[in-house]
């Protein structure tokens, strides 16, 4: 059978002319046509912007008055301004994570002048770090509209909580430590620089309203009892927290954090299993040094985890419980139901929080 004449096989076939402009339809899609143009072989200069710019125009002024501020030379090392709350008055997360957000455009300002800045939590107390540039490059109109910013009130933030029992815990744990009210101020101290650098941040900070480097408060009294918070994971979360007492050595308290550490890791998590997360060491949290107690367990009741942290206490030779029976005393904990807060029988200071699902 012969193949009647025609186009070979495989050859395509006429192409239909289209005029721009007119759609076709290709794999479901309704596409327009156009004619094609040799693109450029380098594109025009685009004008990139650093992210944010809320900063605007500032203005600089010329402060005559200075405000007391300490110094640390330090030969060779570029000034570093630190400022923050005055003691045992730290914002808690609602209020410091919306300052830090604030601050954010201001401190993006400072970075492209040269220098560096960042809101952080430190040992559970916000503070703000600054490090400026060469003398030079002085920021007067950055510096000033920071500390202006400083002043302003914020929206309050409730942060999500965290994915893990115990670093939720953590973060709740400075603010419920402290029982003084709020104070007005600011400490502020440099460290690095001249003097003449120290003499010109502290005529800036003058334009601070509130005051600076206060009087410093009498130490706050440590709230004590258990309390016991709803986590809506699966595990149960034990954080104790023994406050140094008034008076007591801050190097005998380190001695027995390092003492307890191996000793508590050895009986609790590899012994008995209690749990993931076991630990024992020396803590600074909200302006106050003390020892930490940390577990979380997949398995064990929140009552269970703290009759093995009594056990633990309770073992204590007495060489380690004749400086204060604040350090070693267990207190007795009775059961009570997952929400309800409940503040129990403890020794002096000891403050105790339980996560229970």
């Amino acid at each position: 059978m012969r193949r009647p004449a025609g186009r070979p096989v495989g050859q395509p076939g006429p192409v239909k002319p289209f005029s721009p402009g007119e759609p076709v339809a290709t794999q479901g899609f309704s596409l327009p046509l156009s004619r094609w143009r040799r693109r450029p072989e380098s594109d025009p200069a685009l004008g990139f912007a650093f992210y944010p710019q809320a900063a605007g125009d500032l203005v600089a002024k010329c402060p005559e008055k200075a405000a007391p501020l300490l110094h640390l030379p330090l030969p060779e090392e570029p000034p570093r301004l630190l400022l923050r709350p005055p003691f045992y008055c730290s914002p808690d997360q609602a209020e410091g994570l919306p300052r830090g957000e604030q601050l954010r455009p201001l401190l993006a300002a400072l970075r492209h002048a040269g220098g560096h800045g960042e809101w952080h939590l430190f040992d559970g107390s916000w503070q703000l770090t600054l490090q400026l540039p060469e003398p030079g490059r002085r920021p007067e109109a950055i510096l000033q509209a920071i500390l202006r910013q400083l002043a302003l009130p914020v929206a309050s933030l409730t942060p999500p909580p965290d994915s893990i029992a115990i670093r939720h815990l953590m973060a709740q744990l400075p603010e419920r430590l402290g029982t003084s009210g709020h104070q007005e101020g600011w400490l502020a101290a440099l460290a690095g620089g001249s003097a003449e650098d120290a003499q010109w941040v502290a005529r800036q900070l003058s334009l601070i309203t509130a005051p600076v480097n206060p009087p410093m408060p009498a130490p706050a009294p440590c709230r004590r009892g258990v309390e016991r918070l709803v986590y809506p994971g699966g595990d149960t979360a034990l954080l104790v927290f023994i406050p140094l007492p008034d008076g007591a050595s801050l190097a005998a308290l380190r001695l027995l954090a390092q003492h307890c550490e191996p000793l508590f890791f050895q009986r609790l998590r590899v012994e008995q299993q209690i749990g993931y997360v076991v630990s024992c060491r020396y803590q600074r949290v909200a302006d106050r040094d003390g020892l930490l107690m940390a577990l979380q367990s997949p398995d064990r009741r929140a009552g269970n985890c703290c009759a093995v942290v009594k056990t633990f206490c309770a073992s204590w030779p007495p060489w380690m419980r004749r400086p204060s029976d604040r350090y070693s005393s267990a207190w007795p904990l009775r059961s009570a139901p997952a929400g309800r807060q409940r503040r129990g029988r403890c020794p002096p200071c000891v403050r105790s929080m339980v996560y229970q699902s």
